[in-house]
C-alpha cells in the first residue's frame, strides 16, 4: 500500500501479507496524510520486512495493528511522523519495534518483545529506537528484550530515551538503555534483569550521554555478573530512585 504526498489510508480488516524485504504500507512526501487502522487487521512478516514506513512528517497516527511473527530483521513501524503503537508486538531476532527518525514523540503504549541481537554482524534487536527525537515507553508499556537486545536506544544529542513502564532483559548481556554521542536518557519506570540472563546492563551510558533515574524509577538488577549501569567516555548517571542488585551482579 503506498501513498505519495497525502491522501486517507483506512486498513479495517483482511490480511497484509508482506514478503522478505518489503513494506506493507508506505507514505511519502509532505502533503497531509491520514492513516486509520483496525485491531481486525492481520499482517504477516518476512525477514527483513516491515510493516509501515513514512518519511512524511505530517505523519500523526496510533498503531492499532498488533504484530506477530518469528522472521528475522523485521522493522514494525519506521517513521518521521508522530506515532503511538497501541498494539502488542512480537518480532523476531534482529528486529526493532520502534524506528523513530523524526523531531518529535513516538510512543508506546502496549507491549513490544523483540529477540536477540547478532552483535557479530551488529544486527541488534530493539524495542524502540531513535537519532533525533524522543522515544517514550508509556506508563502502561512494556519493552522485553533477547540476548544482548536493548529496549530503548537513543544516540545523539537532539535524541531523549524515556522510560515510564517497563523493561524486561530476558536475555544474556541484554540492556535497557543505550545512550550514546550526548542523548539523554530518564527512568520513571522499572528496568529488570529477571535472574536467568547473565551479564545484563540496566543502562549504557557513553560519549557524554546523560541518564537520570528519577525518584519512581526502579533498577533492578538480578543477573549474574550484571551491572545496574555502565559509563563510559564522559558519561553522567544520575540516581534518584532505587537500585536493587542480586544474582550475583
Amino acid at each position: 500500500l503506498f501513498l505519495e504526498n497525502g491522501g486517507n489510508l483506512n486498513l479495517n480488516a483482511g490480511t497484509l501479507n508482506v514478503g522478505a524485504g518489503s513494506y506493507g504500507v508506505v507514505a511519502i512526501g509532505n502533503d497531509s496524510f491520514t492513516y486509520n487502522n483496525n485491531a481486525a487487521v492481520n499482517v504477516n512478516l518476512g525477514n527483513g520486512s516491515t510493516y509501515f514506513y513514512s518519511n512524511n512528517p505530517t505523519t500523526n497516527f496510533t498503531n492499532n495493528v498488533a504484530l506477530n511473527t518469528t522472521s528475522k530483521g523485521v522493522y514494525g513501524i519506521s517513521t518521521v511522523g508522530t506515532v503511538t503503537n497501541s498494539a502488542n508486538f512480537t518480532l523476531g531476532d534482529e528486529s526493532v519495534g520502534v524506528l523513530y527518525n523524526g523531531t518529535g514523540t513516538a510512543k508506546n503504549t502496549a507491549n513490544i518483545r523483540v529477540g536477540n541481537s547478532d552483535v557479530e554482524n551488529e544486527n541488534y534487536a530493539i524495542g524502540m529506537a531513535t537519532k533525533t527525537g524522543t522515544i517514550e515507553n508509556d506508563s502502561t508499556g512494556t519493552i522485553t528484550v533477547g540476548s544482548s537486545g536493548i529496549g530503548l536506544f537513543a544516540d545523539g544529542a537532539n535524541s531523549k530515551a524515556i522510560n515510564r513502564g517497563t523493561i524486561n532483559l530476558n536475555g544474556d548481556k541484554a540492556m535497557g538503555m543505550y545512550l550514546d554521542n550526548g542523548a539523554q536518557g530518564v527512568n520513571y519506570g522499572t528496568i529488570r534483569a529477571n535472574g536467568t540472563a547473565k551479564e545484563a546492563v540496566g543502562v549504557v551510558v557513553q560519549h557524554h550521554a546523560k541518564f537520570i533515574n528519577e525518584t519512581t524509577g526502579v533498577v533492578d538488577i538480578n543477573s549474574e555478573d550484571g551491572y545496574a549501569f555502565f559509563k563510559a567516555t564522559g558519561g553522567t548517571i544520575v540516581n534518584k530512585g532505587t537500585i536493587n542488585l542480586g544474582g550475583g551482579a
